[in-house]
């Protein structure tokens, strides 16, 4: 099996059911080899509670990870400030775990002034392919964010800064987003490197 659904594993994908257990179980599944992960599918809005972990030791994976959304909302709500992923992999200063492409996916908070983020500032290598967000923030961290891409989808709604770090950025890229509706857009403590956007 090449694709992994959470659903399998009691999933109800309705924004209203704790599916975090389910979509973590899917995602160990997914993940199961470290080198090569299957694609994970989602077709609605996964409630989230607590952090879904993700472990891809940076430069040991020979693809990415794939969450592809199937629907106009498939992908995942919140309704407490959280961080949708992380990883428990060692940390010190630099980025852990690599290599997740997020493909037509729907990001929600219930509240945009809730502390809400998609990603911990552990990643690098991730991509965000029209995707959307309302009223949640990307990352925000103290360490830099490297390689990080958007690419189509809207941004709305959301509260504080999108994207923010308190340290540097490298190659960070922008192209055919819509932000709309939100506060601040996106911050480097220092200096963002290979950064650019393009309408």
């Amino acid at each position: 099996i090449q694709t992994v659904d959470p659903r399998i594993w009691g999933a109800k994908e309705d924004c209203a059911t704790d599916d975090t257990v389910a979509v973590q179980a899917a995602v160990n599944y997914a993940l199961a080899s470290a080198t090569q992960a299957k694609t994970l599918t989602m077709t609605g809005p996964a409630l989230l509670t607590s952090s879904v972990n993700i472990n891809r030791l940076v430069d040991t994976s020979y693809n990415d990870f794939v969450i592809e959304g199937h629907g106009k909302t498939a992908g995942f709500c919140v309704s407490s400030p959280i961080t949708m992923f992380d990883s428990t992999l060692t940390f010190s200063t630099t980025p852990v775990s690599e290599r997740v492409t997020f493909k037509n996916v729907y990001f929600q908070s219930a509240n945009p002034a809730d502390a809400a983020y998609v990603m911990s500032h552990k990643f690098l290598r991730i991509v965000f392919d029209h995707s959307n967000f309302l009223q949640i923030k990307v990352v925000s961290g103290t360490i830099y964010l490297q390689s990080w891409r958007f690419h189509g989808g809207y941004a709305t709604g959301w509260a504080g800064t999108f994207f923010s770090t308190t340290a540097a950025g490298y190659d960070i890229a922008v192209q055919s987003v819509d932000f709309e509706s939100g506060a601040n857009g996106f911050n480097f403590g220092t200096s963002c490197s290979q950064c650019r956007a393009v309408n």
